[in-house]
């Protein structure tokens, strides 16, 4: 988290949810107060920005939120206020207690979807565009990280696509645009990279050229590392290696992704080292395979 003062409150109120039961947690009181809720809605929606944006700054919003709600009661957004900090501690090195209260570190990921699509009817019900739309997004990530077939997944990012246009919410639209690049890719060449897959929305060259946040910039990393090992690509390996070093210059939460950059990241480490003749160049190599399979673990 990169400061020591936040990061002692963190651990601090670590302790401090240890030493509650789920049934103790979820038994508080609803707290009626709209000014409060207000603050902490104000809270999740500058964590959700800043995640893409600033995510160094994830963590304190996040601890902001868990604190309101354990100061005072429980709210509408007091899962999500647990769910963002339990995503910190998982970063963090604190897998058990951050795997408590965030469900893809400690559940099936397909499992994940059905809860997603709950929240995305929820918010279409209440007219909230941007609760819909943000677990919209959602079901996409977990469909493509948890296998589902890439002609499903294809469908739905241009349905989510069209939404998005609809709304003119392009705030949304980077992930997206990153990932059908990739799908496309996978399915049918590394030609179709350079490809606007979708009318009047930029090619994946043009997101991580406009001077995006790290979040999409580390992405763009992740999908290259793997199209480099799948397609033997070895310069566009040696490129685009430095997975570990970029999460950690980011700040970024961990997320399943990521954890693919860095299985990808150990893989091709493994195979130039195999294709180096210069025992020190492979030795190198082979540390960097350690590196990625420390940075998994933690």
């Amino acid at each position: 988290m990169g400061d020591a003062k936040l990061t002692a409150e963190m651990y601090r109120m670590k302790n401090f949810l240890q030493s509650l039961s789920d049934d103790a947690i979820c038994n508080m009181p609803e707290d009626n107060d709209t000014k409060r809720n207000s603050l902490i809605g104000l809270y999740a929606y500058l964590v959700h920005v800043t995640h893409y944006r600033q995510p160094w700054l994830v963590g304190s919003l996040s601890l902001r939120m868990v604190e309101l709600t354990m100061k005072t009661s429980l709210n509408a957004m007091s899962p999500l206020a647990l769910a963002h900090f339990g995503g910190v501690l998982v970063s963090a090195g604190c897998i058990t207690e951050g795997c408590r209260f965030v469900l893809w570190a400690s559940k099936p990921l397909q499992m994940l979807v059905e809860g997603h699509l709950l929240g995305y009817k929820v918010g279409q019900q209440s007219g909230d565009v941007h609760y819909s739309i943000s677990n919209a997004h959602a079901i996409l990530h977990t469909d493509y990280v948890a296998g589902q077939s890439f002609d499903v997944v294809q469908k739905n990012i241009l349905d989510f696509m069209s939404k998005l246009e609809i709304h003119g919410l392009k705030l949304f639209n980077k992930y997206p645009i990153l990932l059908l690049s990739q799908i496309m890719v996978l399915k049918e060449g590394l030609h179709m990279a350079g490809v606007a897959h979708v009318e009047r929305f930029p090619t994946e060259d043009g997101i991580l050229t406009e001077g995006t946040g790290p979040f999409f910039l580390v992405l763009g990393k992740v999908f290259h590392l793997s199209r480099a090992f799948l397609f033997r690509k070895m310069d566009e390996a040696s490129r685009n290696i430095d997975i570990s070093e970029a999460f950690a210059e980011s700040y970024h939460q961990l997320n399943p992704h990521f954890l693919f950059g860095f299985l990808f990241e150990g893989l091709l480490s493994f195979l130039l080292a195999r294709q180096s003749s210069d025992r020190i160049e492979s030795a190198n190599w082979i540390e960097r395979v350690g590196a990625g399979k420390d940075a998994m673990l933690e």
